[in-house]
């Protein structure tokens, strides 16, 4: 295997200036550096970056715990917190554990933590279970952690999310510019602030009505119901169902039922869906987590809390009505 001192070698150089130039010290020459990155890919060389780390006291890993990686959505978070700590030559040890109860994810922690990683981003709301001790204990142990894409005021910890008030809004406002005053709007008890952004927009029209649902196969008996013309549902996944079951109920989209979703995922775009959306901004979200990490381990001062703003992306899933 080839080692630092035999690319030194070729080089007629010291380990400590390859080492250097490898680490893109500024007190190495340009033409120095391009020698040794050179000397580097011609001899085939790997830097040992476990041996560095043992001598650091850093793994240069950053823990990643997913509620999912199984859909779009979560796909493109991992893959913008990734390629960023990339650039800065850090290493993900990832986790999504299949039984999420309080005491599998603390031990999924622990295992994480055996491995040193330097810092710890959470994705989705399922490990606010570890509770206010656990994230105590990261901060006494100088452990940087952040969450992502789920609001946690009230829990005290950092996040970065979508601004998902404004953005239930904006789908909401989207209908009511339309014409339509009797919207149905999907709850989800890890989301509500997407509904009570719905809310909010509609209750300033003194003509508007709202009626919540729980579930896809609950619309088509409430549009007969209320004689609704709109539906709001809390992600692009569910809009998708609704309009499936809406289909195979008679109902043409948006002929006859509008519908907006939520999250703009890559099938939205579809021409079979068309689906008028809200956008989130998920390769960013994950940029923004990593670069977060970054920032506490280089002693750099973080916001708590950032929201990232949504975006409306117009398709040909609402219809405009007298």
């Amino acid at each position: 295997m080839v080692t630092l001192k035999d690319v030194a070698r070729e080089l007629g150089l010291s380990t400590g200036t390859v080492s250097m130039a490898l680490n893109n010290s500024p007190r190495i020459s340009t033409e120095t550096a391009r020698q040794v990155h050179a000397a580097v890919r011609a001899l085939g060389y790997t830097p040992n970056n476990f041996g560095r780390g043992l001598r650091s006291g850093k793994s240069r890993l950053v823990g990643y715990f997913s509620s999912h990686l199984d859909t779009s959505f979560f796909a493109e978070i991992f893959k913008g917190a990734g390629e960023k700590l990339a650039e800065r030559e850090y290493g993900i040890l990832s986790c999504w554990p299949a039984r999420r109860s309080a005491n599998n994810i603390s031990h999924n922690l622990d295992m994480m933590l055996s491995k040193n990683v330097d810092g710890i981003i959470f994705v989705g709301g399922d490990w606010l279970s570890l509770g206010g001790e656990t994230f105590q204990m990261l901060q006494k142990r100088n452990i940087p952690f952040v969450f992502c894409s789920r609001y946690c005021q009230s829990h005290d910890v950092p996040f970065i999310v979508t601004d998902d008030l404004l953005g239930g809004e904006m789908a909401a406002n989207c209908l009511l510019e339309h014409g339509h005053r009797v919207i149905l709007c999907e709850y989800n008890d890890s989301i509500e602030r997407r509904l009570r952004g719905n809310l909010n927009a509609i209750n300033r029209y003194s003509d508007a009505k709202s009626v919540v649902f729980y579930q896809p196969e609950d619309v088509p008996e409430l549009i007969k119901k209320h004689n609704a013309t709109a539906v709001l549902t809390f992600s692009d996944h569910h809009a998708f169902d609704v309009m499936l079951i809406l289909k195979q109920a008679g109902y043409r989209i948006p002929e006859d039922i509008s519908i907006v979703g939520y999250d703009d995922i890559e099938y939205a775009a579809r021409p079979e869906f068309a689906l008028t959306t809200i956008r989130q901004q998920r390769q960013k979200l994950g940029e923004l987590v990593a670069e977060y990490i970054l920032d506490r381990l280089d002693g750099k001062e973080t916001k708590k809390i950032q929201l990232l703003p949504p975006e409306l992306v117009v398709r040909r899933s609402v219809k405009k009505i007298n």
